[in-house]
């Protein structure tokens, strides 16, 4: 007895230490490369017969089950398999930057142990959609990251998403989104830090509810179809650093500064290609601003900008500028600047700033 207890023990050892995964998670990730057309090689490290915890980009907890799939920058083309939405402890998914089209499963969405789901710079297409019948019987959704930028992703933003309460990031840039924005209801993410908009096509004014983001760091809703006034709710937003509205059709420039200007987080605004027909306000209408490093505005070019200490870049891109540069102040300063250079070298021209 004592020989067969010997010879079991290394045996009990390299179990413990060599976890398999289970039939039903391998399965689910061999679904999901069954539906790529080119795999750039993944296949050969992907055996049916070796343990699928050791397969390249997995990465499985100590008792072997699938916790990261991590596939960026591999050249993968094809579907993304709703397979991988039965990977019942996967907490993060990472397929960024390959070549996958189609639409985005949403059992993905609807997951119960995603964390982090990152497919930017694909070419998804197909209505951003959970399944709603999964939600929040007020399941908890425990998702944190959503990126999913550079797509061409079209739809709402599905309203179940406001039930992901731990939502941090929420990333949907360079997309076809649509819709009325008003129609989210963003109060229950009170965790989310950052919310990025910019380049789709949402409609209507900036909804109230994103006021009560209280953790809100950047938000960026540039490029899209929005209108109306900027509310005075956006200085309860007391750790907002990143503002930028650019390209849409808001109106009252005097109102917007006096508004912002008392921000003492704030330190990037962009809020060019605005406020169409409207002059820029006195310069003691608009003081202030006193930690702002990147600033764009429509109009002509403010004395104000003497005043702002920490300026380093300043955007005058579609603006039809009239009138010489101020000098004197801070812009004597910007050859000083850690950008290097003599000042046009920090004065930013490119269309498509923030």
């Amino acid at each position: 007895m004592a020989f067969i207890g010997s010879a079991l023990g290394p045996l009990l050892l390299l179990s413990m230490a060599s976890p398999a995964c289970s039939c039903n998670e391998k399965d689910s990730l061999l679904q999901f490369l069954t539906g790529l057309s080119q795999d750039e090689g993944l296949r050969a490290s992907w055996q049916n017969d070796t343990d699928c915890c050791e397969w390249e980009g997995i990465t499985c907890s100590g008792d072997g089950a699938v916790i990261e799939v991590s596939l960026a920058f591999r050249g993968l083309q094809g579907c993304i398999s709703p397979s991988l939405g039965d990977l019942t402890n996967l907490q993060s998914l990472n397929l960024s930057y390959n070549l996958l089209t189609g639409g985005l499963p949403s059992e993905l969405l609807a997951s119960s142990s995603i964390v982090m789901l990152d497919v930017s710079f694909n070419h998804l297409n197909g209505v951003l959609k959970p399944q709603e019948s999964n939600y929040s019987v007020a399941n908890y959704r425990p998702l944190q990251e959503l990126r999913l930028y550079r797509n061409n992703i079209s739809g709402e933003l599905p309203s179940a998403l406001s039930n992901c309460t731990d939502l941090v990031t929420v990333d949907l840039k360079i997309n076809k989104l649509s819709g009325e924005l008003t129609k989210f209801n963003f109060s229950n993410l009170s965790n989310l830090k950052t919310l990025d908009l910019m380049e789709n096509n949402f409609t209507g004014t900036i909804p109230e509810s994103i006021y009560s983001c209280s953790n809100l760091t950047a938000l960026r809703l540039s490029s899209n179809n929005l209108h109306g006034q900027l509310s005075p709710r956006i200085g309860e937003l007391k750790s907002l650093a990143f503002l930028s509205l650019s390209l849409n059709n808001f109106t009252n420039i005097t109102n917007t500064l006096q508004i912002l200007k008392n921000s003492s987080t704030l330190n990037t605004l962009v809020i060019g290609d605005n406020f169409k027909g409207e002059a820029m306000p006195e310069d003691e209408t608009i003081g202030g601003f006193l930690n702002l490093e990147v600033l764009s505005i429509p109009g002509e070019i403010p004395l104000v900008l003497n005043k702002l200490t920490f300026l380093a870049k300043f955007n005058v891109s579609n603006n039809n500028l009239e009138g010489p540069i101020p000098t004197g102040g801070q812009l004597s300063t910007f050859t000083n600047s850690s950008f290097g250079g003599a000042l046009y070298d920090q004065i930013v021209l490119s269309r498509h700033f923030y």
